[in-house]
């Protein structure tokens, strides 16, 4: 334990030991916290401003735009009696989240959920701009368990309540996420919500407002405590007008919008691109590439937007692209190669391609490549610049590699 968190405990109010959230919470209360399950205190908590949270792990403030001046439970000790821990995510100490994205999940989880009084959160935007990451950085900055659920196409509602398993034979039910983290007096994030069937989200609202319910294959009746939280994700807007990278979005239910805090994360900028390249492109075999690729994924997902290229570049596709030239920087043509890789619309559609290439030769290749020159050297981007050893130097003079 270090100065801070010894000078913290020391100032400490008082504690409260509860299984639920404290009422009007002051600066330096303390909590302990009681497992449902167990009966047992899991975890001592301190109600601190989130500045001095972010110091007590060190993370350098000045890396985030805004910090809200606001409290948030903050777990500084654990028992041995539970399993908290294991629910923590990881800290990323990389990951830059937006303040305004943390302000609102602030506001949601210092709500306590009671009846009529609960509030959910729903983020959405573009695959890969940071919805999930912001809230797994946020429970990992503070030390705070939590349970993640990922939706898919044509589940089935109650999978997320009960999973049904054989053992030996034998058939039987298993808890699923919401009922684990009703159970636990956890939160709950569900990432692709709007993947979910459309009769999910409304199912959502007793949960999300703290009132009993039942739920086919579980008996008795069910009741979020004061932790739990519906945090939720997807590309979708409430009009279903943000579909991201995939089609077949569902718009969440009005009547769910409503009990939640919705939270657009906008596309990714140019310079918000060159950190994810800077971050994970380690380094650099092709001078000068980052800030032009960076442009170049900018211009591609602006262009998606618009409708001229039928499918987005997320950083997720980022990092595959920078990864794929970097380890393949001996290729005839990196860039071509990495992109043919990663980038399948370019491979399905000659429409598609030449509007990629055209986007490659902009913003990438310093020498203004034309576009047929490129499509040249598209087909034999699996060339290596030397076959063999036993390559010509007339050979070799005659290969180009492309930047």
């Amino acid at each position: 334990m270090n100065n801070l968190e010894k000078k913290i405990l020391s100032s400490v109010n008082g504690w409260v030991t509860s299984a639920e959230m404290p009422e009007n919470p002051k600066e330096n209360d303390g909590w302990l916290v009681v497992s449902p399950l167990s009966g047992e205190v899991e975890c001592s908590r301190i109600y601190l401003p989130l500045k001095t949270i972010i110091s007590l792990r060190g993370y350098p403030l000045r890396q985030i735009d805004f910090i809200p001046e606001k409290c948030l439970w903050f777990t500084i000790g654990f028992t041995n009696k539970t399993d908290y821990r294991d629910y923590i995510p990881t800290l990323d100490m990389e990951f830059i989240p937006k303040g305004m994205h943390l302000n609102a999940l602030v506001d949601v989880l210092n709500r306590r959920t009671t009846p009529g009084y609960g509030k959910g959160y729903y983020g959405f935007g573009e695959a890969g701009v940071g919805k999930t990451s912001t809230a797994h950085w946020l429970f990992a900055l503070t030390q705070t368990a939590v349970i993640h659920f990922n939706c898919k196409p044509n589940m089935e509602v109650e999978e997320l309540f009960v999973s049904h398993t054989a053992v030996n034979g034998v058939w039987g039910t298993v808890d699923g996420a919401i009922i684990t983290a009703l159970k636990r007096n956890y939160p709950l994030i569900i990432d692709e919500m709007d993947l979910a069937p459309s009769e999910f989200v409304p199912a959502l609202n007793n949960l999300i407002e703290g009132r009993k319910f039942t739920v086919p294959y579980y008996q008795g009746a069910l009741q979020a405590g004061t932790q739990f939280k519906v945090i939720g994700f997807g590309n979708t807007g409430s009009c279903g007008e943000e579909i991201g990278n995939y089609n077949g979005r569902n718009a969440i239910d009005a009547s769910s919008l409503d009990r939640m805090i919705k939270d657009y994360y906008e596309p990714l900028t140019t310079n918000e691109f060159l950190k994810v390249i800077n971050r994970y492109s380690g380094i650099d075999p092709i001078e000068g590439i980052k800030k032009g690729l960076a442009k170049f994924c900018c211009e591609v997902n602006s262009s998606c937007r618009n409708g001229e290229f039928p499918e987005m570049i997320s950083p997720r596709g980022l990092i595959s692209v920078c990864e794929n030239i970097i380890s393949n920087c001996w290729m005839q043509a990196p860039i071509l190669y990495s992109l043919g890789l990663t980038l399948s619309s370019a491979l399905e559609s000659n429409e598609a391609r030449e509007k990629l290439l055209q986007l490659v030769s902009a913003y990438i290749c310093e020498d203004s490549a034309r576009v047929n020159e490129l499509t040249k050297l598209w087909d034999s981007r699996y060339k290596p610049m030397k076959k063999s050893a036993a390559n010509t130097d007339k050979e070799a003079d005659n290969e180009t590699v492309t930047a």
